[in-house]
């Protein structure tokens, strides 16, 4: 494995999550009670002053709660789309306070790098995407620090760089995971190349948020299929024949609060993957 083949993701990554919050306390003296704060920032990354969003490129969501964070920190595409969602301990979203599951986000919606951290420090599977939803990259860490496991895949799936230096490797159970993907899509292409589609649905929402997808045909009562979502995750829909379908769209959450559900309609076209945002 070459080091540096991860290192420049890495470090731009760490510069955008990072940066920030050295300026956020602008937004947490502010933050009294139940209420809901945003921070726009330039494209050089530079908190604006007045909420100057006609100029931002990013901008940033904070909940608070009693006065405390209360769930995720989401920072947005000026398009309102999700970059990055993460968690944070101490009531304190800044460097070394990173607590839980990192996730970001291609503007299209799909994951792009997910990674979790415990008490600021990297401690699992830090994975990298492909816009396809196929993994690109794996490397193990254990609180901090990298411990030899890594993998690579080219955009068919293909592990194109391999490196394990301990048995409990969790990379190695995402490669299981990508070879069985690659050999399902690589299969549909050769028997079924332009009859099917595929969907996927991105919970956007806030933490302890589960959804439950169920698709049906219009006008059909009977369910084709059906996936639970937790915040943070993608999960998709794959070889549906091309047409217009219902989803029903269930929430639960850890209180066990009553929330509604809703319905809406996807297209699924041939050799397309469509994605729907979820949120309540």
């Amino acid at each position: 494995m070459k080091k540096n083949q991860f290192n420049w993701r890495f470090i731009s990554l760490l510069f955008f999550i990072v940066w920030p919050f050295y300026n956020v306390c602008i937004a947490q003296q502010s933050a009294i009670g139940d209420s809901r704060v945003k921070i726009y920032y330039d494209d050089k990354l530079q908190v604006l002053s007045n909420n100057d969003s006609q100029n931002a490129s990013y901008y940033r969501v904070i909940n608070y709660r009693n006065g405390s964070i209360y769930g995720a920190v989401t920072d947005y595409y000026k398009s309102g789309k999700p970059l990055m969602k993460g968690y944070f301990s101490d009531n304190n979203p800044s460097k070394g306070h990173e607590n839980g599951t990192f996730t970001w986000y291609y503007e299209s919606g799909t994951v792009f790098q997910t990674c979790n951290y415990v008490n600021g420090a990297i401690d699992g599977a830090y994975v990298e995407y492909y816009p396809s939803g196929l993994k690109k990259s794996c490397v193990s860490y254990v609180m901090g620090n990298r411990n030899g496991c890594e993998y690579s895949w080219d955009e068919g799936g293909n592990a194109s760089v391999y490196n394990k230096d301990y048995q409990n490797c969790p990379c190695a159970i995402l490669a299981n995971e990508n070879l069985n993907r690659s050999n399902k899509d690589t299969e549909n292409q050769k028997t079924n190349p332009i009859t099917t589609g595929d969907f996927c649905f991105n919970n956007v929402d806030r933490v302890g948020y589960k959804a439950t997808v169920a698709l049906y045909r219009v006008g059909k009562n009977d369910v084709l299929k059906t996936i639970s979502v937790n915040e943070g995750e993608t999960k998709c829909m794959y070889e549906l024949p091309p047409g217009i379908y219902t989803v029903n769209i269930s929430w639960s959450d850890r209180w066990s609060n009553s929330i509604p559900s809703s319905t809406q309609e996807i297209r699924v076209q041939s050799g397309v993957a469509g994605t729907v945002q979820l949120q309540h």
